[in-house]
């Protein structure tokens, strides 16, 4: 049964337990938590009506405040659930407090079309049937919450369905590069083999060709010997002398031990080169100093090094002029002196291999080459300009000339004054497989 409560001289039956039980689950359902001790009012709710006790405990004499409310009055900014709560129930137990709210509330108004508003003032100043009213509007709020709730809930459903559709989407994406990264892997790796494969083979066939050379330069060497020490018995049998021949020393220090390693090694050059030239009848060479008798064949290339084997094939007297920095461009950039003496000795090598008398003149910019460089066998020299060196040197020019240079200029200059024009890129590739006429395939 219900208890009865005066109000305004009026009696009223009060709410039974049935409905308190109701508003108990409302609440529970609507916040999450335990409803305070008094089933009447909900915190959320009458929001205002305890900012309005609030300011009513902030004007009393800290003596005058309650000893369950002085904490209350002494926080500032928003005051915790387990204190509001508190605070709630304070009023509701308390007349006075509840008038000294009323009197802190100026503008106080239960007809008010706010629900927060109309619930605090009904339960401030409690008129006739307050009870059922400010239960209509927990419901409600209830109600609003709920449907604010479900609406976000829904929101977020549908972000996270569409970031499951996102994630979905890359994984897919992912799996395809993946798939393709393998495919891709798997041909890379093939290729890679099939590359080795072919260079081994032609490693092989490297391998062996340099054999057959160098037994080829064996050969040569042992002839050239045999031929060298034949030349010196018969030299002394004619002079009527009769001594044995000295075989060719290999240490110690004789004729050839005393000398430095690259001058042997330059001295078996020229031996090598010197027995594999064939003899040239005299009546070839007479008549071969006319300029025009010396033209590149067709099927030559004057950029590789099967010109410079023509080149010293030519049993005629024939004049190389070498643009020198040109040439070592192609060996280092910039070129040290180091690699400008390797112009300088290729020049030496064309000198000693070829079949016919060569006079080496390797030129040079003066400013860009301050040391000197000497040799017996090659011209070198040192000009302001060599481009217009050579031109001068090609338009001056009495017989055979071949001018090596990747200067187009220079080149298609001495053409024209007829001489025969060869790049710089023939003669660093024949020097660099040797620089000999033995290695010529």
């Amino acid at each position: 049964m219900g208890r009865t409560r005066q109000f305004g001289g009026v009696c009223a039956i009060e709410v039974p337990e049935c409905w308190r039980s109701y508003r108990q689950s409302v609440y529970r359902w609507l916040t999450g938590s335990v409803e305070p001790n008094s089933p009447r009012f909900d915190v959320a709710l009458l929001a205002p009506a305890l900012e309005a006790a609030r300011r009513a405990l902030r004007k009393l004499d800290e003596t005058d405040i309650p000893a369950a409310l002085r904490d209350i009055a002494a926080r500032s900014g928003r005051l915790p659930p387990p204190l509001a709560r508190r605070l709630a129930q304070e009023l509701d137990a308390s007349e006075w407090l509840r008038a000294e709210a009323v009197a802190a509330w100026p503008d106080i108004d239960f007809s008010t079309a706010d629900g927060k508003h109309r619930a605090s003032a009904m339960f401030l100043q409690r008129p006739e049937g307050w009870e059922n009213e400010t239960s209509s509007l927990v419901e409600e709020s209830a109600g609003a919450q709920a449907s604010r709730v479900s609406q976000r809930l829904a929101e977020d459903l549908g972000k996270a369905r569409r970031r499951i559709e996102g994630l979905e989407s890359l994984l897919a994406k992912s799996e395809e590069r993946a798939r393709l990264a393998e495919e891709s892997a798997g041909e890379r790796l093939s290729e890679l083999s099939d590359r080795l494969g072919r260079n081994r083979s032609r490693d092989l066939l490297e391998i062996k060709q340099l054999q057959s050379v160098v037994a080829d330069l064996d050969e040569r060497l042992a002839a050239a010997t045999r031929a060298r020490d034949e030349i010196a018995k018969e030299l002394e049998a004619t002079r009527g002398r009769r001594r044995p021949t000295e075989p060719l020393p290999t240490r110690g220090p004789g004729a050839w031990g005393a000398r430095r390693p690259l001058e042997v090694a330059r001295h078996l050059d020229d031996l090598v080169s010197a027995g594999a030239v064939t003899p040239v009848p005299q009546e070839e060479r007479r008549g071969s100093g006319d300029i025009d008798s010396l033209n590149l064949p067709q099927g030559i290339s004057p950029d590789r090094a099967e010109a410079i084997y023509w080149l010293l094939d030519q049993t005629v007297a024939v004049v190389v002029a070498i643009d020198g920095w040109n040439a070592a461009h192609l060996l280092a950039s910039p070129p040290s002196a180091e690699d400008r003496q390797q112009i300088v000795e290729a020049g030496r090598r064309i000198s000693a291999a070829s079949r016919g008398r060569r006079r080496v003149i390797v030129v040079f910019d003066s400013r860009e080459s301050p040391e000197q460089f000497t040799h017996p066998d090659v011209e070198v020299r040192y000009v302001a300009s060599a481009d217009e060196g050579i031109l001068e040197l090609a338009a001056n020019s009495s017989g055979p000339l071949v001018v090596v240079s990747s200067d187009r200029r220079v080149r298609e200059g001495a053409q024209a004054a007829g001489a025969v024009g060869l790049w710089s890129q023939a003669l660093v590739d024949w020097f660099r497989t040797g620089g000999r006429r033995t290695f010529r395939t």
